[in-house]
Order: C-alpha cells, then sequence, then structure tokens
C-alpha cells in the first residue's frame, strides 16, 4: 500500500546553500544512507525515484515575497511516496538530513504512515475499554448494588458523566438505559479499578477503623479482606495501573494525531493484550472478592450518605419545578413525568441494626404460617415507615454476617427464580423476647 510522507522545509536564518528544486534534489540525493539505488529524474515534475526502494519524490518550492508578518529565506514543501515498511523508516532519517541542509523549521503536513498506525491502534484501545467498562459495571453492581456509581466514583467524575448525557441523542438522553460508566474518561475508567484497594479509602475511614479495632490482629484481618486481596492479586501485582496509563497516553496521541513510528504499535499490542488477560483473569475469580463486616460497615456509611445526597437533589429538583411552574400548574405536571417514578415517593430515612432486628420480629410474629420476603420486607414494612432501601440492604447484609438474621431461598409461587427470604436466627428471637 503506498503512503504519503509530506513535509513543510523553512529556512528561516538563510542557511541553505540552494534557492531552486534542481538544487534541492542534488542535495537530496548525494545522501546514500537514504537510497539504496541510483536515482531517476523525473523529467515531466521536480522529483526523483529510487526504484529499489520503490520511493517517489518531488520538490515544491513555495512562493514567499508576499509574507506579511515574517521574512525568510526559502521555503518547500517535499512530498515522499512509498510502501509503509519503507516510508516507516525512511520519515526520521531524512528529517534529520534536512536539518542537516540548514532548514531550521520543519513541519510535517501529511504523515500516512502515523494514520496507518493509529487506524490499526484505536480498534484495540476500543476493544479493552469496553472490556473494561464490562468488568466494571458487572462486578461492582454484583458486590454492592444498584447504587455502586455512587458510592465508588468520585463526585467530580459523576458530574463530567451527567454533563455529557445530551451528547448522545438516542440512548443516553432518552434515559433509556444507565449510561454513566460509559461517558467518563478512559484514565478515570481506570481509576475506579486501581483505587479500590480496601473500602477505607479515606483518611478519616481508616483512622476511626483503628480508634474502635480490637486488636491489632483483628485490624490486619478486616484490611487484607478477599476484597482487597482479589484487587492486590488481579490487578496490582499484574501492574494494571501502569499498563492503564501508558494505554491512555497512546490513546491521546491517536485522538490528537501525534507522530507513531512501528515501535509503538508493537508496544501496543504487547500491553492491551496483557491488559487484557488481567480483565479476563479477574472477571472469572469475581467469587473471590468478598467484603469483611468491617467493609461493610464502612460502604454503609458511603450509602447514606450517597442516599442523602441523592434526596437533597429530588429536593431541590422539585423546588426548582414548583418555582418554575405556568400559572396553570402544567408546566409543572410535565416536568413532574421526567423525573422516575421512584425517586417521586422514594423514602430516605436510615435505619439502625436494633431497628431491623425489631421489625423482623414483628413481622416473624405476624406472619408465623409462611416466610418473609426480602424484597418485601425492605421495600414494602420498611418503606412504609420511611426507611430507605440501599440503606436498609446494607444494614440486613451486615448483620448476616453476623449471625443475628439468615437469608435464604424460597421456592417462588409465581415464577421460576426462587425468592430471598429473611429470619431471624433463633438466638436473636429468644434475646428479644
Amino acid at each position: 500500500m503506498s503512503l504519503i510522507f509530506e513535509v513543510l522545509c523553512i529556512d528561516q536564518k538563510g542557511k541553505v546553500k540552494f534557492s531552486n528544486e534542481k538544487k534541492f534534489i542534488e542535495a537530496l540525493s548525494y545522501n546514500e544512507q537514504l537510497w539504496e539505488s541510483e536515482l531517476k529524474i523525473l523529467q515531466d515534475s521536480h522529483g526523483f525515484c529510487d526504484e529499489k526502494k520503490g520511493v517517489k519524490l518531488l520538490i515544491q518550492k513555495l512562493d514567499t515575497s508576499k509574507v506579511v508578518s515574517d521574512l525568510f529565506a526559502s521555503a518547500f514543501i517535499l512530498t515522499v511516496e512509498g510502501e509503509y515498511e519503507v516510508l516507516e523508516k525512511l520519515r526520521f532519517r531524512l528529517l534529520q538530513h534536512l536539518r542537516d541542509l540548514g532548514f531550521n523549521h520543519l513541519r510535517i503536513l501529511n504523515d500516512e504512515v502515523s494514520a496507518h498506525i493509529a487506524i490499526q491502534i484505536y480498534p484495540l484501545l476500543n476493544k479493552v475499554e469496553n472490556l473494561l467498562r464490562r468488568y466494571v459495571v458487572k462486578f461492582f453492581t454484583t458486590k454492592i448494588g444498584l447504587n455502586w456509581w455512587d458510592i465508588t466514583v468520585h463526585a467530580e467524575v459523576r458530574e463530567k458523566a451527567k454533563l455529557r448525557i445530551e451528547n448522545e441523542k438516542v440512548f443516553t438522553k432518552s434515559k433509556i438505559i444507565n449510561a454513566d460508566v460509559s461517558l467518563i474518561d478512559f484514565n478515570e475508567l481506570g481509576e475506579i479499578v486501581y483505587q479500590q484497594k480496601t473500602a477505607f479509602s479515606k483518611v478519616e475511614d481508616l483512622v476511626k477503623r483503628i480508634e474502635s479495632a480490637d486488636s491489632i490482629d483483628a485490624l490486619k484481618a478486616e484490611l487484607q479482606s478477599n476484597y482487597a486481596k482479589y484487587f492486590k492479586d488481579y490487578f496490582e501485582q499484574q501492574d494494571f495501573e501502569k499498563k492503564w496509563k501508558r494505554c491512555f497516553e497512546i490513546r491521546n496521541k491517536v485522538a490528537h494525531n501525534n507522530l507513531f513510528v512501528q515501535e509503538d504499535l508493537e508496544d501496543t499490542f504487547e500491553i492491551l493484550e496483557s491488559l487484557t488477560n488481567i480483565i479476563n483473569n479477574a472477571d472469572e475469580k469475581i467469587d473471590e472478592a468478598f467484603f469483611s463486616i468491617a467493609e461493610k460497615e464502612a460502604l454503609k456509611i458511603a450509602t447514606e450518605k450517597a442516599e442523602f445526597i441523592n434526596s437533597q437533589l429530588v429536593i431541590n429538583e422539585h423546588t426548582e419545578l414548583e418555582l418554575n411552574q405556568d400559572s396553570d400548574g402544567s408546566q409543572l405536571n410535565e416536568q413532574r413525568k421526567e423525573l422516575p417514578s421512584e425517586q417521586l415517593k422514594r423514602p430516605y430515612k436510615l435505619i439502625s441494626e436494633d431497628e431491623i432486628l425489631k421489625q423482623l420480629t414483628e413481622c416473624e410474629q405476624r406472619f408465623k404460617d409462611g416466610f418473609i420476603g426480602l424484597r418485601y420486607f425492605v421495600t414494602e414494612i420498611l418503606a412504609s415507615q420511611g426507611y430507605s432501601y440501599s440503606p436498609s440492604y446494607a444494614v440486613i447484609n451486615i448483620l448476616a454476617d453476623k449471625k443475628k438474621i439468615k437469608i435464604y431461598d424460597v421456592d417462588n409461587p409465581y415464577g421460576v427464580m426462587p425468592t430471598k427470604a429473611i429470619k431471624l436466627l433463633n438466638k436473636e428471637v429468644e434475646s428479644l423476647q
């Protein structure tokens, strides 16, 4: 495949010893390190061919007499055409020779070699980026829940994603999908993974845990949980962060049409193959990662904070709608339709462990002959008293880890999949009676 490499050559200081195309061709032709055969001068244009290399070179002199704001001795456009394998190596040596001839101002006008490399690189970057997005959504949804985005991602990143919703007119603007993670940058996507070394991500969280720990051994066991070990084994020890940042640099070069060499392509192949293996291996071992009780308590606090912030946003949005409504209220009614119904009625009160146990005891006394569905308990029993969904689920999970309650499966009379049910363990029932 024949490609083009084009350079603007400017002699700003009068260092070049020629002033026309013919002499320029002669100055290029004497460098035996550039060419492999006797050059064939083209009769119908200013240029020559190296038939052994399969390269054609053309020279065009530019008229600089009407330049307004600067003065330079001469300017030429040099165009080289040849196969990728030849041109990729020739480019840099040719630019060095042009410098040696006295051209102090060189600008690449067209580099189809770099474009050829970038075209090969981008689909590979896109593939590994989407692979990590898939993993992130799968991992955090199954390990934390649907509110993982509010808990694990920095506020400024979440805000950036929110602002970009309007960029895509079909899927995201219509809110037909949850597109948050697809709206963040390549480097921010990587940070979600390599910053997840422990649930105690903030210094104040760690200090509080140190103060409340029964012993140093107990604290070490909490901090080195399976969750932390999972990320250490499958990401940190595999140099995931370093490799992802290198890919980010390459991606920026592609996005900004920077110059590439063959080594960039080979380097990209190697790094992306390694990253693909890292992500796939981590995906296969997702079940190995689980939270300690202390980490779940830290996540519960994060969940409560996220719930509070979201409740304030909904309240503020309602207030703004009230202030902007038309006199007949039609605008308000129309805008309220755009808010998800669960946001309009969702409770935001937080629940304690003791309150969960008390509510569950009362339910068991009322439903002695049947089971208590977990979802029903949270979204109907607790929600009817104003308790928020996500923090309630978090507290229930902590109580299950503490062996105070049990979450189990029962046959679903209305569907194929079993239903999650909840009950107090016997010792807990006795203590509450």
